[in-house]
């Protein structure tokens, strides 16, 4: 390969990692502004969470994988789960 193949190639990389990220967070921007109602709760969601003054330790070689298509689209335990409602991730109380 040429240097400017190689150049390319890390161009394109970077490009990549950036315009996902980008696109997520526009899109969770989008959301949040369209849906104040869900923006509240958020806030109030964290605000909870960071309040906790006990949280559990993970070790730091532990590897931790999600499957988060499984968890969105399983109509198992979500009606709809392609649908937009937020509150579906809710813990009462």
């Amino acid at each position: 390969m040429t240097d400017l193949e190689i150049r390319v190639i890390i161009f394109d990389g970077i490009i990549a990692g950036n315009d996902t990220t980008a696109n997520t967070i526009s899109f969770i921007i989008y959301y949040l502004a369209n849906y104040p109602d869900v923006k509240t709760k958020m806030l109030n969601e964290i605000d909870r969470i960071f309040k906790m003054t006990r949280h559990e330790a993970i070790n730091g070689k532990t590897i931790i994988r999600i499957n988060i298509d499984g968890i969105h689209n399983n109509e198992e335990y979500w009606e709809e789960p392609n649908k937009f409602y937020p509150d579906k991730w809710m813990i009462e109380g």
